[in-house]
């Protein structure tokens, strides 16, 4: 136990000696931060390449070369955003011509079902077409008013079952 209290004010005392340390010298070490990160930033910009480049050059002819680089680069980029919307173009123009046909599909199948008029098209009309001859039985005939209905749970034309009552037996001694 004692040596675990012996490391435990150990790293306190590392602590406070590096806060302390720390209040002392915050503005030196600011300071030397932003000069470390402004060194850094111009060896960025006279450097690009990292020290692989040529090495350093008193002519401009680097910075013409950087925005050649760029305005090729901007070109190429132009281009290939171009391209791409002209592919999205197509897509749509596509995509827009195969919905116009399943809208047309659609409008034909529907008026074609329109002219037929069949009595059995309908829903719960209960004969097909061409059939009413043959089935005599409507469909109000078939059904009998004491059939079980699941959507009316509550005319089921049967008593319903109800449980006990769970309360404990009363009673005593």
């Amino acid at each position: 136990m004692g040596a675990i209290n012996n490391v435990a004010s150990l790293l306190n005392q590392s602590i406070d000696v590096s806060i302390a340390y720390l209040k002392e010298n915050a503005v030196a070490i600011m300071a030397l931060i932003l000069l470390w990160r402004f060194l850094l930033g111009s060896f960025r910009d006279r450097y690009p390449n990292g020290w692989s480049s040529e090495g350093y050059s008193l002519s401009s002819s680097s910075i013409e070369t950087t925005t050649q680089t760029e305005s090729n680069r901007r070109e190429e980029m132009r281009k290939v955003r171009e391209r791409q919307q002209q592919l999205a173009d197509e897509r749509a123009k596509a995509a827009a011509i195969l919905r116009k046909e399943k809208e047309a599909k659609e409008k034909q199948r529907k008026n074609q079902a329109a002219l037929k008029n069949y009595p059995g098209d309908r829903l719960g009309d209960g004969t097909r077409s061409g059939d009413s001859s043959t089935n005599a039985t409507s469909s109000s005939s078939r059904l009998r008013t004491n059939d079980f209905n699941p959507m009316q749970p509550w005319d089921t034309g049967t008593s319903s079952y109800r449980p006990t009552r769970r309360t404990p037996p009363s009673g005593g001694s």
